[in-house]
Formats: C-alpha cells, sequence, structure tokens
C-alpha cells in the first residue's frame, strides 16, 4: 500500500488505521507418544477405506520423517485440513 501512496495511486495507506487483531494464544504443539503412534498406525491399518486411500503409508512417512503437517498432504495432493480432521476425529475414520 506504501507503493501506491508514494505513487499517488491513493491519498493515504488505509490499513494504518487497522488496530491490531486480538486473538487466543495457541497451544504448543506437542508429539505423539509412542502409544498414540501405535494406536493411530494400527487404526490406520484396520481401516479398508484408510487403506484404499493409502493414510497408513502416507501417515507412517510423516511420523518417520518428522515432516510438517501441510508437506505430505500436499505432495499427493490432499488437503492437509481433512487429514488433520481425520487425525483429530478416529471416529470418521470409518465412515
Amino acid at each position: 500500500m506504501s507503493v501506491a501512496v508514494r505513487y499517488g495511486a491513493i491519498a493515504a495507506n488505509p490499513v494504518r488505521e487497522v488496530e491490531r487483531i486480538e486473538s487466543r494464544p495457541r497451544p504448543e504443539p506437542r508429539a505423539l507418544t509412542m502409544e498414540e503412534r501405535v494406536r493411530l498406525l494400527s487404526q490406520l491399518q484396520e481401516d479398508e477405506k484408510a487403506r484404499c486411500r493409502d493414510l497408513p503409508d502416507l501417515v507412517f512417512f510423516a511420523l518417520a520423517t518428522g515432516a510438517r503437517i501441510g508437506g505430505p498432504w500436499r505432495s499427493c495432493g490432499r488437503r492437509s485440513t481433512s487429514m488433520l480432521a481425520l487425525c483429530r476425529s478416529p471416529a470418521r475414520w470409518c465412515g
């Protein structure tokens, strides 16, 4: 916006008038425990839909490499938000 002001495209930078948005602090990220990893992988292996979508291999890859949540999912054309929903709600795996 400052470039637009500098070249006369706009009179003033409207962003300067915006107040900071307050938000709650995000919880600290944590790694899964060994028990959680074993349970996650075994439940994925037992689920037919998950196996058809190669989720056990994809999740194993992510766990083994320490990849960030979005990386492996994007590389195979999956949305990280939908994967997060699956991981947070095991009941949805069998739906």
